[in-house]
C-alpha cells in the first residue's frame, strides 16, 4: 500500500500541478491528459479508502444493518459518478444554472461570478461538463437514483447533522453559502473528499479563468475548519 507520502505526491502531480500552464491555450491538450491520468488514481484511491475508513458504528439489528447495506450501495454509486468526472469536467461558478449540474456546451462559453460572490468569470468549453461544488453533489446522488432536492449548500446545511467525529463515508462537509464537499474516508491516515472547486487552473487571462472541475481532495482544513458542519443524507 502506498504512504502518505506517495499519495500526496501522485495527487500533487498528476491532479493539482498545472500552474506553468496558465495563459497558454495551446497547452490545454496536454493539461487534459495529465488530468485524465488523474482519473486512474483517485480510482485506485477509492478501491482503497473503504478497507481503511471507519465505516461509523455498526447497527446492533438485521433490520438496521440491512439499511447500512443499502445506504452504501447509493453512497458508492454517487462516489462512483462523482469519481468519473475528474480530469473531464470544468469549474463553472456559482452563475452557470444548469451548467453547473454537469452541463456540456455546444460552444464555449462564460459565467460571470462576480454576480453570485465570486472573482472571476469561468470558461466552460465543449468537450467538458461544467460543476461547481453543489451542483456536483446534487448530480452525484441523483446518479444514485436518491430523491435529493438540495442544489445549494445552504440548502444542504438543514440536512440533519452528525459530529464530525463521527463522520462516514458519503457524508457532507458544508460550511453554508459557500461549499459543500463529499467525505470518503481516511486512508493512511489522510482524511479525503470529493468536490467540484477552482483549485487547479488551467488558464487565466485576466478576470478570465478556466479551472479544472472535480478533484479529490485532502479533507483536514474542512474538519478542522469550525465553519464546516457535517451532514448526513437520510436514505442515502
Amino acid at each position: 500500500m502506498w504512504s502518505t507520502s506517495h499519495r500526496r505526491t501522485l495527487l500533487g502531480m498528476w491532479c493539482g500541478a498545472t500552474g506553468s500552464s496558465r495563459g497558454k491555450r495551446a497547452q490545454v491538450k496536454r493539461i487534459r491528459a495529465v488530468h485524465a491520468a488523474c482519473a486512474l488514481v483517485v480510482g485506485l484511491l477509492a478501491v482503497l479508502i473503504p478497507a481503511t475508513a471507519s465505516a461509523g458504528s455498526s447497527a446492533g439489528s438485521e433490520q438496521e444493518r440491512e439499511a447500512v447495506s443499502v445506504s452504501s450501495e447509493a453512497i458508492e454509486a454517487a462516489i462512483a459518478y462523482g469519481q468519473a468526472q475528474v480530469g473531464t469536467s470544468l469549474y463553472t461558478g456559482c452563475s452557470a444554472g444548469a451548467y453547473r449540474m454537469g452541463g456540456e456546451p455546444g460552444e464555449e462559453m462564460h459565467f460571470d461570478g462576480r454576480g453570485c460572490g465570486q472573482s472571476y468569470i469561468y470558461v466552460l468549453r465543449p468537450g467538458w461538463k461544467g460543476f461547481d461544488c453543489s451542483g456536483l453533489i446534487f448530480k452525484m446522488f441523483e446518479a444514485a437514483g436518491v430523491d435529493f432536492q438540495y442544489t445549494s449548500s445552504a440548502a444542504m446545511a438543514a440536512l440533519p447533522s452528525v459530529s464530525k467525529s463521527e463522520i462516514q463515508r458519503g457524508d457532507l462537509l458544508v460550511k453554508p453559502g459557500s461549499h459543500v464537499a463529499m467525505y470518503l474516508g481516511v486512508a493512511d491516515g489522510v482524511p479525503w473528499a470529493i468536490e467540484a472547486s477552482p483549485k487547479q487552473i488551467l488558464e487565466q487571462d485576466g478576470i478570465y479563468r478556466v479551472a479544472q472541475g472535480v478533484l479529490v481532495v485532502d479533507a483536514t482544513s474542512y474538519l478542522n475548519n469550525s465553519g464546516y458542519g457535517a451532514h448526513r443524507v437520510p436514505g442515502a
